[in-house]
């Protein structure tokens, strides 16, 4: 598991995620957190255009996922959480 993540791969997560029309408040954006894992042949980068550290207990944030196949976009997702006192929690869908 590693967890640098390329300029490169970088830029392909940002051009994924600009693609979808979920990302409008991150348009233009650059992420302030992301971590990659896996493999040269498959890897899962997260991306978070806010620190979620530096959010207040309550605030509901999203965490891009992209995956990537020997170097390629292969799938674009997020999830939702919930920043809590004593760690955060993954919302479901229907929950906001």
């Amino acid at each position: 598991m590693s967890a640098e993540v390329t300029p490169d791969e970088l830029a392909a997560c940002r051009q994924a995620i600009e693609r979808r029309p979920e990302h409008a408040p991150e348009a233009g954006r650059l992420p302030e957190v992301w971590r990659g894992a896996g493999g040269r042949e498959a890897r899962v980068i997260y991306l978070n255009f806010i620190d979620p550290t530096a959010l207040p207990v309550g605030a509901i944030y999203r965490t891009w996922v992209v995956q990537l196949r020997e170097g390629r976009v292969a799938a674009v997702s997020y999830f939702l959480s919930r920043r809590g006192a004593a760690g955060d929690e993954t919302l479901p869908p229907e929950a906001v």
